[in-house]
Parts: structure tokens; C-alpha cells; sequence
């Protein structure tokens, strides 16, 4: 059975932020339309290098994240500076955000085949001559 518990969180949300979810989906449906974009024009391809450096980022990141759990739960300090509006706290979210877009790009590199994704497609439709 699936969890409501995201909807209900997305609804508590949406309540005391109105219209915030209907961004977030914008903003991310936005980033994965850019990243495909990048990538039919060729500015970056998804090698395996590319995979490989992306899940070593995320894994760097997941590791950031569980090290700051473990220390609220068990010590209550916490990795202050990643939570905070300082340079380095406003870098280290913005990196976050453009590796959980690179992640868009992931899927690509095992069907680079399909008609949809496939690179000379979207070149075409970003150029206006169709499919």
C-alpha cells in the first residue's frame, strides 16, 4: 500500500505557503526540460565518467547529510555551516541542486536510442524543424 505521508506533507506545506507546490513541480519540470536541452546541444554528454563522478558527488553528499542525522540525534549539534546562510551554506545548496539536475541526464547514457531522448531528436525540436 502506498504512504500518504508525502501528500499529507505537501498539503501542510501548501497551507502555510500558498502555491508552493505547484513551483516546486514548475521549477523541477523547468530544470529537467533545460538539462535535456543542454544535452541534445551537446554541451555535456552522459558518459560513464559523467555517471561515475555524479554518484560519487551524491554519495559525498548523502555522506555530508547522514554524519549531520547522526550528530542531532545522538549529540545534538549539528554541520552548522551547510544549514546556513553563509557563502559556503548558500554554495554547498546551490551544488545540491545542480547535482540533483545532472541526475536528469542519468538515464540517458543506457537509451541514448529512444526516439523521445535520443540526441539528434532534440536537437531537431530545439531548432524548430521538428521530429
Amino acid at each position: 500500500m502506498l504512504s500518504r505521508r508525502p501528500l499529507n506533507q505537501t498539503m501542510l506545506f501548501e497551507v502555510q505557503f500558498q502555491g508552493i507546490a505547484m513551483q516546486a513541480v514548475a521549477i523541477t519540470v523547468l530544470v529537467m526540460v533545460a538539462m535535456l536541452a543542454l544535452f541534445a546541444l551537446g554541451v555535456f554528454r552522459a558518459s560513464e565518467g559523467f555517471v561515475a563522478g555524479v554518484l560519487a558527488c551524491m554519495f559525498a553528499v548523502a555522506a555530508i547529510y547522514l554524519l549531520d542525522i547522526v550528530l542531532q540525534s545522538f549529540f545534538g549539534s549539528k554541520v552548522d555551516i551547510i544549514h546556513s546562510n553563509s557563502l559556503f551554506g548558500i554554495g554547498f545548496s546551490i551544488f545540491v541542486c545542480a547535482l540533483a539536475a545532472f541526475n536528469f541526464v542519468i538515464p540517458l547514457l543506457h537509451r541514448p536510442d529512444l526516439p523521445l531522448f535520443g540526441q539528434e531528436h532534440l536537437s531537431h525540436l530545439l531548432k524548430g524543424k521538428g521530429s
